[in-house]
């Protein structure tokens, strides 16, 4: 069976088309770094909205400017 690199990527939510562009934009780096062939990147995006993400004790939705 042939080698797979699965990538998870975990960010506030954005479009298909933002997320379209992200893959474009990581699969042939993240390729030539592990050695293997863009086809064997698997890039799995984990968007969370800004209220179910916490930083230093604050949703990011509440915190303070």
């Amino acid at each position: 069976m042939a080698q797979r690199v699965f990538v998870k990527v975990h960010a506030y939510r954005r479009d298909a088309d933002a997320r379209r562009d992200a893959a474009m934009r990581l699969t042939a780096p993240l390729a030539a770094l592990f050695g293997v062939p863009d086809a064997a990147i698997c890039i799995y995006f984990f968007d969370r909205a800004l209220d179910e993400v916490a930083h230093a004790g604050y949703l990011a939705s509440d915190k303070p400017a």
